[in-house]
């Protein structure tokens, strides 16, 4: 097992855009596949609501094969593990695995509800209906926790997938297909389908606030409609579905990722 990730302050590469190390040889986000102006300023704006120089710093090793065992369950089973899938899978005493789910938790990596002693969610995945819907073309479904992480999923796991979702303003479906195993688009509709990347972020948990209001509209006259009966200090960033999917992918393609992947 390796050592903690204690690096703060994280790499600065070109353009200013920063980066943390997550494991040996592998760093968060993925700014490789980030090409478009909009979706660097957008990413950005991302990582300084989150705040994930916090978030990495002293990132223990335990922490991180507990997380990756959590979000391959969820890859296979569409599903969350219990403690004692963790224990059974990790070979740690289930306190240990508890201990380690609060820090998960404190980090904003986990969903844990302390007091059912159960695990409700790990980004980009949830046990809950929040009408974003993953479904990898090997016929396995996954509730995703917001649009960007619905677009992120495929490219974590190596697998395409059909995402099925709905325009939050007006309830229309809007879906989208993956290729490359999930590091390009094959198609969505409707063509004018935006994203709504949210930067209302509060109590520490994104699943609960800026993940909530991630998400997909049939077009920008919806967004704009939408963003007009909502309080005025609503911040975010309108996406293009391709802008959107580049963010989702530069998030999520690390937290599996392997130094030879």
């Amino acid at each position: 097992m390796t050592a903690s990730v204690r690096q703060k302050d994280g790499v600065i590469e070109p353009g200013n855009r920063t980066s943390w190390h997550i494991r040996v040889g592998v760093r968060f986000p993925n700014w490789r596949v980030v090409r478009s102006e909009r979706a660097v300023a957008a990413l950005i704006a991302r990582l300084a609501l989150h705040d994930f120089a916090e978030r990495w710093w002293d990132y223990a090793a335990i922490e991180d094969v507990i997380r990756t065992t959590i979000l391959r369950h969820f890859a296979k089973h569409g599903r969350a593990p219990t403690v004692d899938n963790l224990r059974d899978a990790v070979g740690v005493p289930a306190d240990e695995v508890r201990q380690s789910l609060h820090r998960l938790r404190a980090r904003d990596l986990v969903v844990f509800d302390t007091a059912e002693d159960r695990i409700t969610g790990a980004y980009p995945f949830s046990d809950r209906d929040t009408g974003h819907r993953v479904r990898f073309l090997d016929g396995l479904t996954v509730n995703a926790m917001c649009a960007i992480d619905a677009l992120g999923a495929g490219a974590m796991c190596g697998r395409d997938a059909a995402i099925e979702s709905r325009c939050k303003s007006c309830g229309a479906a809007v879906h989208v297909v993956t290729a490359e195993h999930g590091y390009a688009l094959h198609s969505h509709a409707p063509a004018d389908a935006v994203v709504w990347s949210s930067l209302n972020y509060a109590d520490g948990c994104g699943a609960t606030s800026s993940c909530a209001s991630t998400s997909f509209f049939c077009s920008e006259e919806h967004l704009q409609e939408w963003l007009a009966g909502r309080h005025p200090d609503v911040r975010g960033h309108c996406l293009s579905i391709e802008e959107a999917h580049e963010i989702g992918v530069a998030i999520f393609s690390p937290m599996l990722a392997t130094a030879s992947s």
